[in-house]
């Protein structure tokens, strides 16, 4: 990690083992190793949280590119609705005229002015 060699930790031990005394090194490197795993634990949980947000973030994006999808099949849905509206108004146009030739243009007049009323339970009969 650090790119120290055997004999470097070895001379810097025997440093310390004479400025320090043999108790006091005991009790140093103890707390230095507390500190140390304290330090890699909390390095350790960032690490997961950053992790974490990320997936969010690519989750989020992933959502986002899903729910335009969903706009979009609902718009063609919507336009194949209309288009099976107006078909269905041909057909039933052209079958009135069909079997009431005379009374069709009457008939049809007056459900347009009814229409036109926004009378809801009118709205639901229809030919």
């Amino acid at each position: 990690m650090f790119n120290i060699s055997f004999g470097e930790i070895l001379f810097l031990g025997i440093i310390a083992l004479i400025i320090l005394g043999p108790e006091k090194l005991l009790q140093t490197l103890s707390s230095i190793f507390v500190k140390y795993r304290k330090l890699k634990i909390q390095i350790d949980k960032i690490q997961t949280d950053l992790e974490n947000e990320l997936e969010l973030i690519e989750l989020k994006k992933m959502m986002q590119v899903e729910l335009q999808k969903i706009k979009e099949s609902e718009a063609e849905l919507k336009q194949q609705l209309n288009l099976m509206q107006q078909e269905l108004e041909n057909v039933q146009t052209l079958h009135v005229r069909e079997h009431y030739p005379k009374t069709s243009h009457l008939y049809y007049q007056f459900y347009a002015n009814i229409a036109q009323l926004n009378v809801p339970f009118i709205s639901k009969f229809s030919i």
